[in-house]
């Protein structure tokens, strides 16, 4: 009896530390492994990007001073990315003709794979093409440290979102357009 009594206590804590490590890994799923993790915050000075697009057209980010533009870091080769694409892709067709520059950043090169990957998925939101994926200019000029991550910029070129796509509302959108 005393041997059935410690067999089933060693099952308890078996199960609870199961449990434990399941709590502990969709905490760090969901709160550090969910986009954009940036020092760059809400109320700072946009970093100038200037990088080339699928036409090998260069666009700098302070060309377009006096507009709100919408920037999301992602590569094709990430799952979370491929999630929010249609995201940016549907923000871009609402709001292209308001005012809104959206540009997509892919840190990994490769015009090639990302052309032929945005025409698979029927995306048409322009892309500018960074390279090296982690250590890409763009990705350290942002801070980013996960991806897909998303920045809002105003007309004054200030940072007012900083997070994942999921996170930015339209409301935020419409308010810095107006």
């Amino acid at each position: 009896m005393n041997k059935k009594r410690g067999t089933i206590e060693h099952m308890k804590i078996k199960k609870s530390t199961k449990l434990a490590v399941v709590a502990v890994f969709i905490f760090a799923v969901i709160f550090l492994g969910s986009g954009a993790h940036s020092e760059i915050q809400p109320g700072a000075k946009a970093p100038n990007i200037n990088l080339p697009d699928l036409k090998n057209k260069s666009h700098s980010l302070s060309e377009y001073k006096g507009k709100v533009i919408l920037l999301d870091f992602w590569a094709t080769w990430c799952g979370p990315c491929k999630a929010t694409l249609g995201h940016t892709q549907s923000t871009y067709d609402k709001y292209k003709n308001k005012g809104l520059v959206v540009f997509g950043v892919n840190i990994e090169g490769g015009k090639d794979k990302v052309a032929s990957f945005m025409k698979k998925n029927k995306y048409t939101f322009p892309v500018l093409l960074d390279e090296g994926d982690w250590d890409a200019q763009s990705i350290k000029n942002y801070n980013v440290e996960g991806i897909p991550a998303m920045f809002l910029i105003d007309k004054k070129g200030i940072i007012v979102f900083a997070g994942h796509p999921d996170e930015l509302e339209d409301s935020m959108i419409e308010k810095y357009l107006k």
